[in-house]
């Protein structure tokens, strides 16, 4: 509603906008004033209409005086009026330009006086004055501004000095640079040979360790324990034997088989899974019990199965971390695994 309101509005200003119903509407006032002046004045209603009705005679008074002559008297009036205004403008304009002109005559051939004369003389002696107090600010700005632009000179080429000298101690210092990363490569170098001299070094320590164990029985009881595994000695490193002894004593804290044994190693070097098929064709190939094997490492908590593999648990690996079993590379347990005999 609000909105038919405001759009109401504005066709009713738009239409009051327009020059001919406002004309329309003042030239209708004009011609029929007395009917206005009758219908808002005071008096009986019955009586303004015996009055209207003699105002009007007949119909065609009604449509001569209140259509006809209005819409006509609107149509000369806006026809005539921008001419008539045009030519006023023109005539009131051009009548202002001979006036000054006319005054710009009288004020040339009117000699000045003698008092107009000392101001004016003393206004032009200020203006000077004031011209040559500015000219001497800005003469004293301009020298300032140059004594400026020498100093600015000054340390661009000193900066232009520091720039060159900074560039040269950049160079020699990238020089030095180049050769010191020279030495060093040379140095890391030795340092590299060095420590594989150590390893050797340490290689031949662990063997002649291994050669000259105090405790002979021991050495018997690997051995013994590496031939009861099933594990091929021929070509095996020496520095094993560490892991060997380690995977001994946890056989023999944990109370477990050989053949669990053999499951937990070929687990620790496939990452602690593995399928229970390749685990499967692995077990038979001593032709052991894989189910039999398994249920054993179930019970005990050292491994646990989903529908695919078999995995270590986490008490199993942390007593093969106690036993630094975990610590020996997947590879090398690889090799190891593949060393079991057929």
């Amino acid at each position: 509603m609000e909105d038919f309101i405001k759009d109401l509005k504005f066709q009713v200003y738009d239409r009051l906008k327009s020059p001919l119903i406002t004309t329309f509407c003042f030239s209708w006032i004009s011609w029929n004033i007395s009917t206005v002046i009758l219908i808002f004045g005071k008096g009986d209603f019955d009586k303004k209409i015996e009055m209207v009705k003699r105002l009007y005679k007949t119909n065609y008074d009604y449509f001569l005086q209140g259509l006809i002559y209005p819409f006509l008297s609107s149509l000369v009036f806006i026809g005539l009026y921008p001419l008539i205004a045009r030519w006023t403008f023109i005539y009131w304009s051009n009548q202002l330009k001979i006036t000054k002109r006319e005054q710009i005559k009288i004020e040339d051939t009117t000699p000045i006086t003698q008092e107009d004369y000392q101001n004016l003389k003393k206004s032009y002696y200020l203006a000077e004055k004031t011209y040559e107090t500015e000219l001497e600010r800005l003469q004293n700005a301009n020298k300032t501004l140059k004594e400026r632009e020498k100093s600015l000179e000054l340390e661009i080429n000193q900066l232009i000095d520091k720039e060159k000298t900074i560039i040269q101690e950049l160079s020699k210092l990238k020089e030095d640079n180049l050769a010191l990363k020279k030495e060093l490569d040379e140095k890391m170098k030795r340092i590299s040979e060095q420590d594989t001299l150590i390893g050797q070094h340490q290689k031949l320590n662990v063997e002649m360790l291994r050669d000259n164990l105090d405790n002979k029985q021991m050495i018997l009881d690997i051995d013994k324990f590496i031939m009861e595994l099933g594990v091929k000695t021929d070509g095996l490193p020496r520095e094993y034997i560490d892991f060997f002894k380690n995977l001994k004593q946890f056989k023999e804290s944990n109370n477990i088989k050989f053949d669990e044994l053999k499951v937990i190693t070929y687990l620790l070097s496939q990452d602690g899974a593995a399928s229970k098929q390749k685990l499967q064709e692995f077990l038979n190939i001593k032709s052991i019990n894989f189910e039999v094997v398994l249920k054993k490492l179930f019970s005990s908590d050292l491994a646990y199965s989903d529908s695919l593999n078999v995995h270590l648990s986490s008490k199993c690996k942390e007593k093969a971390y106690d036993a630094n079993l975990t610590r020996v590379e997947a590879t090398t347990l690889k090799e190891i695994v593949q060393r079991f005999r057929n």
